[in-house]
Formats: structure tokens, sequence, C-alpha cells
């Protein structure tokens, strides 16, 4: 028996792709040019090629930019019938289409004159994160009792890949990377927000820690961090993936709207930030345009009425301008719990 035998090379391999269809674009009411506030590239959603962008991804990123104020879709073309808003099923398809969002508030009162958030270091993230991201998992008392401590760096990403096994999109076992939810070059924003990370039942130290890792295949956490696709939830407790960029079609064809194993460490808060942090990165092309044009015509009508007060971005309430001071100055001013508090 020969101990040499011939190579037969296998063939090479061709990526299987998922082209998007269409698109869904939402427009600010008082917008009469330009990009729209929000674009959503649309891959086919089921094998039976049902076409739409799932509704409560669409109404939860017209609720961040355009500063936490819920509200409801209407046609962009005149008589502007209604769509959709947050009593409609969350978990339906949005057909691809042209259309606005209007601000709703508290009383019901209609407002399509509303502010736009502008990028994610001016968003403010709002005292209570909507209801169908709350998921069941556990809360932050009981994750703390459970979870191993860990100093930082290398070792919480040992630990994330440890925990997790395994690729929480594919199921890969090699390549793994951990990745944070909350991007860590993002410090400066979570030190300014800390008092609502504390209300969320988070900690200071989440950023690095495996409360805010999550560990994907190495080529899906480059997709990530480039805003590829986002995760979403879906019913009572699932996480999904919703590809949402025209470049991604390989991505799509594996993974669009396919379940994610989303560990249940993670603080449901800080799934909500990166979706938040996603929206201003892929979904919001025409955003600054837009929030510079309705700001200026904002703050005509405001001169003109005489009208010193502004709204607060975290739930819409009236404030005045100038004051209160930053979370971050409230985290320095607030006692150390170290009984020592002391530096060596």
């Amino acid at each position: 028996m020969p101990l040499l035998l011939p190579i037969t090379p296998r063939p090479a391999l061709t990526q299987p792709k998922l082209n998007t269809a269409a698109v869904v674009a939402v427009f600010h009411p008082r917008q009469v040019k330009g990009f729209p506030m929000l674009h959503f590239d649309i891959f086919p959603s089921t094998t039976d090629g049902a076409v739409g962008m799932p509704l409560g991804v669409v109404l939860d990123a017209c609720f961040v930019v355009a500063g936490n104020h819920r509200g409801k879709l209407v046609h962009n073309t005149s008589p502007h019938h209604f769509v959709a808003d947050y009593k409609s099923n969350q978990d339906t398809l949005l057909r691809p289409g042209y259309y606005n969002f209007v601000v709703v508030h508290e009383g019901g009162e209609l407002d399509d004159n509303y502010g736009l958030c502008a990028c994610f270091s001016a968003w403010t993230p709002p005292i209570a994160i909507p209801d169908r991201w709350k998921g069941e998992g556990k809360d932050a008392v009981t994750l703390a009792r459970e979870l191993p401590l860990m100093s930082g760096g290398s070792e919480v990403s040992a630990a994330v890949r440890t925990l997790d096994k395994s690729c929480i999109m594919s199921g890969a076992i090699s390549g793994v990377q951990a990745s944070h939810l909350v991007p860590e070059d993002e410090v400066d924003w979570w030190d300014d927000h800390y008092s609502e990370i504390k209300a969320y039942g988070g900690d200071d130290e989440d950023l690095t820690s495996i409360i805010n890792e999550v560990a994907p295949r190495a080529d899906l956490k480059m997709g990530l961090d480039q805003g590829l696709f986002l995760f979403a939830p879906y019913g009572l407790d699932k996480v999904i993936v919703v590809v949402i960029h025209a470049a991604a079609s390989d991505i799509a064809y594996k993974f669009h709207l396919r379940e994610v194993r989303f560990p249940a460490r993670i603080l449901r808060a800080y799934l909500f930030i990166r979706f938040a942090f996603t929206v201003f990165k892929s979904l919001a092309p025409g955003r600054r345009d837009t929030a510079d044009a309705i700001a200026e015509a904002r703050k005509r009508k405001s001169t003109s009425e005489g009208s010193e007060d502004a709204e607060d971005p975290r739930h819409g309430k009236r404030f005045k301008e100038g004051g209160g001071v930053t979370a971050r100055d409230e985290r320095k001013n607030t006692p150390s719990s170290d009984p020592d508090n002391g530096h060596g």
C-alpha cells in the first residue's frame, strides 16, 4: 500500500448571499428635502419571501433619534394615514416604503416639530428602557451573587469565552472573541451617564466586565462593530439578529432574523444602549443635516415665543436650560464607599 497519496483539492467555496429587496425610509414631518432620518435596507425575511423590517426595530430607532419620545408612523404622502404605533404588534414586519414619524406625548398630544438627536455622544439614555427590551433576565443583584469576580482585561475576555462556550450567533467554537455591547471606547459617554447606569441596576465597573461582553465569532464581531447588523428583542425573552446593511448580504443569508443564544448575565439595558449606538452609526444617514435644520427652525420659533424652556431628552419633561449637574459631577460628589478611602 503506497504511503503517499495524491491530493485532490475540494472546489473553492462560494458564499451564498441574500440580496436586499427594498428599503424602509422614515422622515421627520417637517423635513422637506435630503436624506431620511432613518434608512433600513431590507432583506427577505422568511422562506416564503416576506419582505419587511420588524416594526419594533423601526419604532425603537425612531424613539432613540427623537430624543426618547414615543410616537407613531404615518404615510409619508398626504393624507398621512396612520400605519402603526407602540400599541401595534412589535413582532410584525413593516412593509417597504416611505413613512413619517410623529411624536405622541404622554397626554396624547401630537408633535410634528420635535427635535432630533444628532449622534450617540449627544444621546442621553432614557430613565427606563422600553418594556420589550427588559426580557425576563435576572436582576443585577442576583447576577452579582452568581458571576465570578474578574479584574478586567484579558481575564474578563477569557471568562466570557468560557461562559458562552461558542459563538452566540453561529455556534462556532473556533475564532471566538469577546465583544463589548456598550463599546469600551465610549468611556466618556459612560462616565457622563453614570446615574442612568445606576438606575438600570448597573455599576460603574460594568463597562469592562462580563455583564457587558458577549462572545461572537471574530468576523461577526467585526460586523457588529461596523454596524452591519444589530440585536433586537423578539417575543417575551428572545433576541434575534437583524441585518440592516446591504453590504452584509452574506451575513444576512445565514443570520437575518435568526435567534441568538443571548447570555442571561447581560444587563438588558446594555443591549438597548448597543442598539442605540448602532442606530446612530448605521441607520441615520441624514440625521445631522436634518437635526440641524429642525433645531434652527425650532430655535426661531422658540425665540419668537420668548421661551426659555427646553425638554429633558430622557423623558420629554420640561426643564430650564443650563440647570443641574452632569452624571459625572454627581459621581465625583458622591462619597466613596471604601472605608479607608485611600490610594495606597
